[in-house]
């Protein structure tokens, strides 16, 4: 009896390991998933039974929990707002006027969304993209499975595949997709342009159609995001510098915007980004998500003149779309404002 329940309780151990396995290779998959993988990978360190069962029945969920809460956002697309909310559920409205109302919930178990002015694109939980197009009622298409990211612009849509793969297609959500790139970290889409971010670090962007050929982009360093709209291309370095180039895909000038920067956009003839902290503990380093000023400014690329659109330094994202800046705080509050870049905020929901 000692030994069978001896071999029993071996047995157990052994699959509470292959399954804390299991969790952590996925949740290394999109790269969203950070202190899901940090706790797995603790548990399995540990290798203690007691660990692997407290990671299974409680670690897990919190772990998830606060990735959700990380990967809350908010972006812009002309009257069109989307917010994933801490809680994973997606939700839009369409309005000219930025009162808190009119929202629409669009989809639950969201990992990551794109939003245009006809179309939203999820990816859910489990790796599936969804694309709708029209008004925010009209009904979901499957597009594909093991995504960690979509991209829409006009009538193209590009996702990325957990194992690097880039696929773009352009018309009815029907069509079929073209094989864009290999190796790739981050997909963005831009009118006819397209642009890639190896996992090597390095930016490739075409400009056409589909099939276009690849000119690959000359910057300072290795490159950690990127970024496109209209004939700009902008960029943040390993070392956390915004750089951006204009005009041809093959221009080469590169113009520095501003350093320590968190998070990068552009819309326009405007420019928008977080500024992170410059102090931490030695020990643990600046967290690639901590809330920071954001700063926004609207001319050339050599304009100097910087505005800090929030002063609370307490931004954990930012979104620009036309006339309209928005950001979400650490508080969990989104706000919106309409018109110059010095007006007025309005709290649009909170998540």
């Amino acid at each position: 009896m000692g030994i069978a329940y001896l071999q029993l309780a071996g047995y157990k151990a052994q699959a509470t390991e292959i399954l804390a396995t299991e969790i952590l290779a996925t949740a290394k998959l999109d790269g969203l998933q950070v202190n899901l993988v940090a706790a797995a990978t603790r548990a399995l360190a540990d290798g203690t039974v007691s660990a692997l069962y407290a990671f299974l029945l409680r670690g897990m969920d919190e772990a998830r929990a606060e990735d959700r809460r990380l990967r809350a956002t908010v972006t812009l697309a002309d009257d069109r707002i989307g917010v994933l909310a801490a809680d994973g559920k997606l939700y839009a409205r369409d309005s000219t006027t930025l009162a808190n109302s009119g929202w629409t919930t669009q989809y639950s178990n969201v990992k990551t969304f794109a939003i245009s002015t006809t179309r939203v694109g999820i990816v859910t939980d489990d790796g599936t993209a969804y694309v709708k197009e029209g008004g925010l009622s009209t009904t979901w298409v499957k597009l594909y499975s093991n995504v960690k990211q979509i991209v829409l612009a006009g009538t193209r849509v590009g996702v990325l595949t957990n194992d690097g793969i880039a696929y773009v297609k352009e018309g009815a959500l029907n069509t079929a997709w073209t094989k864009e790139y290999t190796g790739v970290a981050q997909l963005a889409l831009s009118g006819t342009r397209i642009g890639v971010l190896t996992t090597a670090g390095t930016v490739l962007v075409k400009d056409g159609n589909l099939s276009a050929t690849w000119d690959e982009q000359t910057a300072s360093s290795k490159i950690k995001a990127l970024t496109l709209d209209g004939t700009r291309i902008g960029v943040i370095t390993a070392g956390n510098s915004a750089y951006i180039s204009e005009g041809a895909i093959t221009k080469t000038t590169w113009v520095l915007q501003k350093q320590l920067v968190g998070d990068l956009r552009l819309s326009g003839t405007r420019v928008g980004m977080i500024e992170r902290p410059s102090i931490s503990i030695p020990e643990t380093g600046i967290p690639a998500d901590a809330a920071g000023r954001p700063w926004v400014k609207d001319g050339t690329l050599a304009a100097t003149t910087w505005t800090n659109v929030r002063p609370t330094s307490d931004a954990t994202r930012l979104s620009l779309a036309g006339d309209r800046i928005g950001v979400v705080t650490e508080s969990g509050t989104v706000y919106v404002k309409d018109g110059t870049i010095s007006a007025a905020w309005v709290a649009v929901r909170t998540i």
